[in-house]
């Protein structure tokens, strides 16, 4: 009787004691999380893969405005904790924090590649009469360093997706990718763009204006509302902007408003003003 009643309670207490609880979660499924916030269940090591003189950015959390914890160079190991979307949980040097998953590999890159591709020279590629602008980070926000004449060479230090980190001269910010090619352009094409001052005309509904601004941006100073039909003389188009000389006015404008051919009176009058019918309102009696 007493060794039936003494058996139990033993097993109960070993049952409770930390090390098979520990055995437990050590023999618990693949698919189990880490904690509540991480969505994978094993913390892989894996290895920061950009440009030798590139660094990967460790955020407090997973958006680009968080604030910077530190600089992650080429080939250094991480552990990372999860996935999710563009962002990567990971540990490295006793900091948590978040960085870009596509800068990751599982294997690590040799220090070769990345110094080999870190020295190209590659020349701004804008029409002539245009800038292209080096800003101080790989933002449209970024503050202005200088602005590229067309042909300009520079040296690209890194490229990580619409930007590209060059060193013009003694100045060092980022720029464009786009806007950058690997032979010079020819001075008699970027010419040719200068002769193709070509006359365009504002086609937009009757009553409403199209918007001459001081900046290729929808945040610059408006210059003049131009109406239906203004001729305005085109001297460069780069991406959905046209500068343009209207009068003794120069500036920028949409260029999907402008046409080669001046719209007629008749197709704005008729375009705002055509399809006017009579209906009747019909309604169960009662």
């Amino acid at each position: 009787m007493k060794k039936s009643i003494v058996i139990p309670t033993l097993c109960l207490a070993v049952l409770s004691t930390p090390a098979f609880e520990k055995a437990v979660h050590a023999a618990s499924p693949t698919g189990t999380k880490i904690s509540s916030s991480d969505s994978t269940t094993k913390s892989v090591t894996k290895y920061v893969n950009v440009d030798a003189n590139s660094s990967l950015l460790l955020r407090s959390k997973p958006s680009t405005s968080a604030s910077t914890l530190d600089r992650l160079k080429r080939g250094t190991a991480v552990t990372v904790y999860s996935i999710s979307g563009n962002w990567a949980k990971v540990k490295v040097d006793g900091k948590t924090g978040y960085v870009s998953a596509e800068y990751l590999v599982t294997t690590k890159p040799s220090s070769s590649t990345g110094s080999s591709s870190s020295t190209t020279t590659k020349y701004v590629n804008v029409d002539k009469g245009s800038h292209l602008i080096l800003r101080s980070t790989a933002s449209t926000s970024g503050s202005v360093l200088a602005s590229l004449n067309p042909g300009t060479s520079v040296t690209v230090i890194s490229t990580s997706g619409a930007w590209s980190k060059v060193k013009a001269g003694s100045q060092t910010g980022y720029v464009h990718s786009e806007y950058l090619t690997t032979t010079k352009p020819s001075s008699t094409s970027s010419s040719s763009s200068t002769t193709k001052t070509t006359t365009k005309y504002v086609n937009v509904d009757k009553g409403s204006h199209l918007i001459l601004r001081s900046t290729a941006s929808t945040s610059g100073s408006v210059l003049a509302s131009l109406d239906p039909g203004t001729s305005v003389t085109v001297l460069s188009t780069s991406g959905e902007w046209s500068k343009v000389q209207v009068g003794s006015k120069t500036g920028y404008v949409h260029t999907e408003y402008l046409p080669s051919t001046k719209p007629s009176s008749t197709n704005n009058n008729s375009s705002s003003t055509t399809k006017k019918t009579t209906k009747y309102v019909n309604v169960d009696k009662g």
